[in-house]
């Protein structure tokens, strides 16, 4: 189990690592906006994922998240596209 102090010092760093990351992404134009998957800050600066939405359309994920949101992405888009492909059976079918 990890102490209280150990606990504090070690999320004290994290807001201050994260509060630069923060003010480096306003400086520069950067979005710095929460990650739809687990709703932590990140920035447009830094590595990301990519969650679909539609056939067209996604969200920027923080790193941590982008592997569940290349996994959720890729069923969205293997149900997209198999629905395109049944339309387009219909449509020949006549």
């Amino acid at each position: 189990m990890l102490s209280i102090e150990f606990r504090r010092n070690f999320e004290e760093q994290y807001r201050e690592e994260r509060w630069k990351e923060e003010q480096f992404a306003h400086q520069n134009g950067y979005f710095w906006l929460p990650c739809p998957i687990c709703h932590r800050f990140f920035g447009g600066h830094e590595d990301c994922g990519t969650l679909m939405i539609s056939w067209n359309r996604g969200w920027n994920t923080c790193k941590r998240c982008a592997p569940e949101a290349k996994r959720r992405s890729d069923k969205l888009m293997k149900e997209i596209w198999l629905r395109r492909e049944k339309e387009q059976a219909y449509r020949w079918a006549g």
